[in-house]
């Protein structure tokens, strides 16, 4: 009976909240490479890439042809290629590719076009874990203010705690203005002409970049979710055994 009064009275004293907590998102790394030459492909070189991490990337070209690209490979896993958008006569287009969860090993990343196409760029950013799937994506072509946050993607996503946010943009016009990332956005790659970055969803609902004078640039971005989609539930255990 003392037993039983004492659990009635301190539950707290054997009761305890036991919660599984997914990983924390990091960058492995970050890396782009550019060419001027027309050519049937562009490469970037990565460090081995690791068992089970999630890769997204960019790619862009010199033509409004956006069935130009054929596919993303890195010899051993084929990236889904995502959003394609074009400059509209403007002769730039891009896109966004993918792969949720790799196979261990491969040193480089290509994505290849027939026809040729020349000022080929590429970025490629590789997780520290996969994901679940895709919660949102989305690209577009504009003329972007440059107001802080002004070039964006507009509203692609629904903001979901613990999703991966990630986004690209591309001058377009080749401009050279200068790139910063949006708001409370991570490091990815920079460079000319191009900038990508990421975050651990809270409560945005675009990828959005900083530009030094308006100018026609092309914002992609991709929302995805942590391995197993959602962070389990908490339980319960009594004496240490889980109920």
């Amino acid at each position: 009976m003392k037993v039983l009064a004492a659990l009635l009275v301190a539950p707290c004293c054997f009761f305890g909240l036991q919660s599984s907590a997914l990983a924390a998102w990091s960058e492995v790394q970050a890396v782009n490479n550019f060419t001027s030459a027309a050519s049937a492909s562009i490469s970037v070189p990565v460090t081995a890439l690791g068992s089970g991490h999630l890769v997204v990337g960019s790619v862009a070209w010199n033509t409004d042809t956006t069935a130009q690209l054929t596919g993303c490979s890195d010899g051993t896993n084929t990236y889904t290629i995502l959003d394609r958008v074009n400059s509209g006569g403007g002769g730039f287009s891009s896109a966004t590719f993918y792969n949720l969860s790799v196979t261990s090993g491969p040193t480089s990343i290509t994505c290849n076009f027939s026809p040729n196409a020349g000022n080929l760029f590429i970025s490629a950013e590789e997780l520290n874990q996969s994901s679940a799937g895709l919660a949102g994506h989305g690209a577009r072509q504009a003329a972007m203010t440059n107001a802080t946050d002004g070039d964006t993607t507009g509203t692609i996503v629904t903001a979901t705690s613990g999703d991966l946010l990630w986004g690209a943009t591309y001058d377009s016009n080749l401009t050279g203005v200068t790139i910063t990332r949006g708001t409370g956005f991570g490091a990815g790659t920079n460079r000319a002409f191009l900038s990508t970055e990421w975050l651990t969803q809270g409560t945005n609902t675009a990828a959005t970049f900083t530009i030094s004078a308006a100018n026609g640039m092309q914002a992609l971005g991709i929302q995805f979710s942590p391995p197993g989609g959602v962070a389990a539930p908490p339980t319960r255990t009594l004496l240490g055994v889980g109920k």
